[in-house]
């Protein structure tokens, strides 16, 4: 508990034989000293702490059964350059997360749960390396690696008021200069996930998964490294909302770059992209079915498409080349300017073009190859080139 310790300086005046009343003191100056209590020492598998506290050494829990390896109930965990090792032996079971982590964030009392992670420090071999359910999570420079499920994942919880469930309070999780790798899952997952100076590389399935999604300045790389064994199209970033991704290299990855995830309304669904590049994925360098916004990226040598999309797409400031299908494929309209569009469909004899629309597009000041109306998904006609590109007929 913080104690706040006031000091007043009084005033005092002399009094001589020849001056019997002193002037009016000035007034009191205060000061106010905040005493911060030490931080509790996290030396055992299994502990609690609220408020402050830090890792006194490296702490091996491979063999505790009995919970997280620490417990946060509000507060600032430092892991002083220390590691913590998980137990991956744990019973895996949806739900059951708060047992399973290695370290757990656990709400107090509704709207109060904010837990933050400082390192530099590591996080190894558990099941999930930092949950929390509900409230706010903060992850500053702690590397995670080789979970089971998930190394970074944010609970939205429901409660109950006698008549329907609710959310009990907005979740988010914020990661800043941290890397997180070699997750048999995903790197991170939340509601709400902002993302800054991170590294988010070679996880089974995800890089970061969410609802409402911010990155700036990070690399994802290597991710869904089994998802396509098992049947599922990974993706870099799997975003249900508004995606904002910001000076950002999302490359490499053996699924989509950037996905909205499917069955999802498209109402509030939305994807800006500036100052990035999304190059050399394995399926499509961007797969969203909401509208698309890109500024001044690249978007190169991905495995399918460069860009596919069901709503409108606006693009300016960008390169679109070398992809295997498409640069750009829409079953609505879109618009470029300043932007190049050329060398994609990787099958010269496929039937592909460097743009694909079903409404004439828009092209200002650009390059771009080949335009076409794809009578499969669009009511085309008899057209089928928009001439608007170089080389259309």
């Amino acid at each position: 508990m913080k104690r706040v310790m006031r000091l007043f300086a009084s005033s005092f005046c002399a009094t001589a034989i020849a001056v019997p009343l002193c002037a009016a003191p000035a007034a009191a100056a205060r000061t106010e000293i905040e005493i911060v209590p030490e931080p509790a020492q996290v030396t055992t598998c299994g502990q609690v702490v609220e408020g402050p506290a830090e890792l006194a050494n490296d702490l091996d829990c491979f063999n505790f059964f009995g919970g997280p390896a620490v417990t946060v109930l509000k507060g600032t965990l430092k892991l002083n350059g220390h590691t913590i090792f998980g137990n991956p032996l744990l019973d895996f079971t949806a739900g059951n997360e708060a047992l399973e982590s290695v370290i757990w964030c656990a709400a107090t009392d509704i709207g109060a749960n904010i837990c933050k992670i400082v390192g530099p420090g590591r996080l190894m071999h558990g099941v999930q390396g930092i949950a929390s359910d509900d409230g706010k999570l903060n992850v500053v420079r702690v590397t995670i690696e080789n979970m089971r499920d998930t190394g970074v994942i944010v609970f939205q919880r429901f409660v109950f008021d006698g008549e329907s469930f609710r959310r009990r309070r907005p979740s988010s999780a914020r990661v800043k200069k941290s890397e997180i790798f070699e997750n048999d899952f995903a790197g991170v997952l939340g509601r709400h996930v902002n993302m800054t100076r991170s590294k988010v590389r070679d996880n089974a399935f995800y890089g970061v998964q969410g609802t409402h999604i911010r990155i700036k300045k990070g690399r994802l790389t290597g991710n869904g490294t089994i998802g396509l064994e098992s049947g599922v199209v990974g993706a870099a970033v799997l975003g249900r909302g508004r995606l904002n991704i910001d000076e950002t290299r999302i490359d490499e990855n053996v699924g989509h770059g950037i996905e909205l995830e499917a069955g999802r309304s498209l109402a509030s669904r939305n994807l800006a992209v500036s100052n990035s590049s999304v190059s050399g994925n394995g399926a499509a360098g961007i797969a969203f079915r909401g509208p698309v916004s890109v500024t001044n990226s690249n978007i190169l040598g991905n495995g399918d498409e460069g860009i596919l999309c069901e709503r409108l797409v606006e693009m300016s400031n960008t390169d679109v080349s070398m992809n295997g299908d498409a640069g750009i494929r829409t079953t609505n309209g879109l618009a470029i300017l300043g932007a190049t569009v050329v060398d994609n469909c990787g099958d010269p004899n496929g039937d592909c073009t460097d743009l694909v629309s079903c409404i004439p597009p828009f092209v200002d000041d650009s390059e771009c190859g080949t335009s076409s109306c794809d009578p499969a998904e669009c009511d085309c006609g008899v057209t089928t080139t928009w001439g608007v590109c170089s080389l259309d007929p």
